[in-house]
């Protein structure tokens, strides 16, 4: 049995009861499968009220299989289709342009533990567009192709674990905010390169340089030009909370594109038990660029009730401020601009993915409910405003969608409702429907392009299967 799935029975049997529960069982997939925990599936953690349905077991059956002495295998993956109706979405956001199409995407991947010291990791992706008026947006097409594809070697170091890997790889930390694999993309995001970490039972630390995985329609290649580093050390000294603070550095030495050497410095800490729940996340960017000095920062607090185990239908509600620095003087020679890096804006600010963590000033409010113990709903409201009203609004993507220079149109660039439905039958099963709307505000409104209208929405239904 592998290091990984050995790691995962000593957790099940310290929590006693979590060996083999329905929490573990549904916990099984993780945000990058090659963090996949089927440590449950050891015969002694099997529970007799065993929470798996047939589907479940039969998909379990293709983990942990023993191919040789002190080998195992496991196979898995997902298919996903999701179908978009867009108004005033357009390619680029917000550019008059509607759109109505279908993406689908394939994942499989295949795990080989060999003793307690080494592993093999293949996953391969094939995400595909059908139907629509416009061209593929660069996160929805890849041809087959590898998404993830490493050795790794991990052994007992000291009071921990230590590992390096060595390959083509996702990465995802924290929250999100930066650095994210991007599953809502059909694409997903990895890079190619070496990482290594240490852990214990109090804490741990990843360091990595890697180059970030560029998407063509047909395949993706390794971007030489652009090299992504940094170390990110997380404490578990108290329990409940998340306690996490990363150095990271970006240089990008393309003659065709904007070259800077720039360093991000943050911490994110957050209370995660107990009714009350709260967190805070700050960076400070540092470097230079082609155009001069960068200083630029980011910050966000959230705080929320969570009423999961107090009153029926599970209650969460959450407030959250976002405000990412921007640019007021192009001329000044220096760069206020936050850059998000590589994140999960869509978590955060908005589905309709119109804004990005860049020139930003954003309020939310969030309201998750569970009218059934396999539904779960979710609305959330957004107010938008630019940081620095000379800057640009930025989508998603960090690509500059809307400017004003004199700053005459103000800095309300709207308001966004997202409403969510989310079924979940079984760990293997989901389907969810999602609608939002977005009303221009004034910065938007006099943007405008002639016979565009600033408002949008938007419409998805999608359906995920894992085995």
């Amino acid at each position: 049995m592998g290091a990984q799935q050995a790691t995962a029975q000593q957790t099940d049997a310290q929590a006693g009861t979590e060996c083999a529960s329905e929490k573990a069982v549904n916990g099984a997939y993780k945000g990058v499968f090659y963090a996949n925990d089927f440590g449950y599936l050891d015969a002694s953690c099997i529970a007799p009220n065993d929470p798996r349905g047939a589907v479940e077991k039969t998909t379990d059956a293709l983990k942990n299989i023993d191919i040789a002495p002190a080998i195992t295998l496991s196979l898995g993956g997902e298919m996903r289709l999701r179908y978009h109706n867009e108004d005033n979405l357009g390619s680029s956001r917000l550019d008059g342009r509607d759109n109505e199409f279908a993406l689908t995407r394939v994942r499989a991947y295949a795990d080989v533990q060999i003793t307690d010291y080494f592993r093999g990791y293949v996953e391969m992706i094939d995400a595909r567009k059908s139907g629509g008026a416009l061209p593929a947006r660069g996160v929805e097409v890849v041809r087959t192709d590898v998404l993830n594809g490493f050795g790794e070697f991990h052994a007992p170091l000291a009071k921990g674990r230590a590992m390096v890997r060595a390959g083509r790889q996702e990465l995802l930390f924290g929250a999100q905010r930066l650095i994210s694999p991007l599953d809502w993309g059909n694409t997903r995001r990895s890079f190619d390169g070496f990482r290594a970490s240490y852990k214990t039972d109090m804490f741990a630390i990843d360091g990595w340089f890697v180059n970030p995985r560029v998407i063509s329609d047909k395949s993706s290649s390794r971007n030489s030009k652009t090299d992504f580093s940094g170390i990110y050390g997380q404490y578990f000294g108290l329990p409940g909370h998340a306690v996490e603070v990363y150095a990271l550095n970006l240089d990008v030495d393309d003659p065709a594109a904007l070259q800077s050497q720039l360093w991000t410095i943050g911490g994110r800490v957050a209370d995660q038990k107990g009714v009350l729940r709260w967190e805070v996340e700050a960076a400070k960017q540092t470097g230079d660029n082609t155009n001069g000095d960068i200083s630029a920062w980011m910050l966000t607090m959230t705080a929320g009730l969570d009423f999961s185990k107090s009153l029926p239908y599970l209650p969460k509600i959450s407030v959250a401020y976002d405000r990412a620095s921007g640019d007021g003087d192009e001329t000044d020679g220096k760069t206020r601009t936050f850059n998000q890096l590589f994140p999960l804006a869509h978590a955060y600010l908005g589905s309709m993915d119109l804004v990005a963590r860049q020139n930003i000033e954003a309020f939310s409010a969030k309201l998750s409910a569970k009218p059934h113990k396999r539904v779960t709903t979710a609305l959330a409201f957004h107010d938008f405003n630019l940081a620095k009203a000379t800057d640009a609004l930025y989508n998603a993507g960090g690509a500059a969608i809307r400017r004003d220079a004199t700053g005459a149109a103000g800095s309300n660039v709207g308001q966004e409702l997202d409403a969510t439905i989310s079924y979940t039958p079984s760990r293997w099963y989901n389907l969810q429907l999602g609608y939002g709307r977005f009303w221009a505000g004034r910065f938007v409104k006099e943007t405008n392009g002639v016979g565009v209208s600033g408002n949008a929405d938007f419409f998805y239904l999608q359906s995920t299967i894992r085995f």
